[in-house]
């Protein structure tokens, strides 16, 4: 007898490791397993910790194969035309491509592609890393005797996870702002017209400039950021002008150079992206409709696990993303 592929997908983050399996159902997916684990320690003992509270995880969901990511600010994002050419000459056309806009030889990286489109050309969403950050994040798995099917990216997932919700709608431009705690992911979609950005402004910069101020420890700032939100603002003024700034910076770049329409709306994701009034902050600021994202708006949850995604879903896009290539 063979042993049933039970498949983890596994965000690795700061704060938490989050584990996720999903399942096809008659209404089409449904939660299989969710764990969300925190992580406290330091920087200098953290990759101990991710590798203990992973082995954790994979061994509670009975998980033979895994689908992990890397951040989002470690992967050069492409979206590259073609003429129409026959499928076995992509490869080779990309190179020059891929290397012309890399700032490292193209042996140093590992770069892969996914054809959006083949009509009047062909569009490529194109994805390069540095070979030692590859081999870093395998690094972590090494000792677990688990097979690795699938290494993504979190913009790449985020980009899966928003194609699969209700709120994604192909002629209409939507932008999904993902505020984690060291980096933020900003994706600009229309038809099959992607802009990825990753932004330099994260979570912590907003919880260290309370903290700063206020003169508290980091995890009282954290809490307070989370649970005192809009009240908090002038404290975050710089902090949030500085991140609308590189939003707009990128919005203009969209419009200007990438000819994309307006923006239609803009989700929120991301542990801070539960801070009380920053919705209501980015719509008069950016002057576009702002919502939070759902991540599970289209996944059937079986009751042992609502209280976890009614309040955690906003740190769960990118696991979604990840466990839905299961699928």
């Amino acid at each position: 007898m063979f042993k049933k592929k039970k498949a983890l997908a596994i965000d690795i983050g700061t704060t938490a490791i989050r584990g996720l399996s999903l399942a096809k159902t008659a209404r089409g997916a449904g939660i299989a397993s969710l764990s969300l684990s925190p992580i406290s320690a330091a920087s200098e003992e953290r990759e101990k910790a991710w590798k203990k509270t992973t082995w954790a995880l994979i061994k509670e969901a009975g998980a033979t194969h895994i689908i992990i990511s890397l951040p989002g600010r470690g992967v050069l994002v492409r979206f590259i035309s073609l003429p129409l050419v026959a499928s076995g000459k992509i490869e080779s056309m990309l190179q020059y491509e891929v290397q012309h806009q890399l700032p490292f030889p193209l042996d140093a990286v590992v770069w892969s592609y996914q054809i959006l489109s083949q009509e009047e050309k062909i569009n490529l969403l194109v994805g390069a890393v540095k070979k030692d950050l590859v081999n870093n994040l395998l690094n972590l798995f090494a000792d677990l005797r688990v097979e690795i099917d699938f290494i993504d990216s979190d913009t790449f997932a985020l980009l899966n996870v928003l194609r699969f919700s209700p709120e994604f709608e192909r002629d209409k431009t939507i932008a999904f702002l993902e505020i984690g705690a060291e980096s933020s992911n900003l994706l600009i979609c229309y038809n099959e017209q992607i802009l990825i950005r990753s932004l330099t402004i994260s979570g912590n910069a907003l919880t260290t400039a309370i903290e700063e101020v206020s003169k508290i420890e980091f995890s009282e700032a954290e809490e307070k950021k989370i649970k005192e939100g809009e009240t908090q603002f002038p404290l975050l003024s710089s902090v949030l002008e500085n991140l609308v700034t590189e939003i707009q910076n990128s919005i203009d770049y969209w419009r200007f150079t990438q000819k994309g329409p307006e923006i239609r709306k803009l989700l929120l994701a991301g542990g801070s992206s539960k801070l009380a009034g920053l919705s209501d902050f980015f719509a008069e600021k950016l002057r576009v409709e702002t919502t939070p994202f759902n991540p599970f708006a289209n996944i059937s949850c079986p009751s042992q696990f609502k209280e976890v995604v009614e309040k955690e879903s906003s740190r769960l896009a990118v696991a979604v993303g990840l466990a839905l290539r299961q699928l």
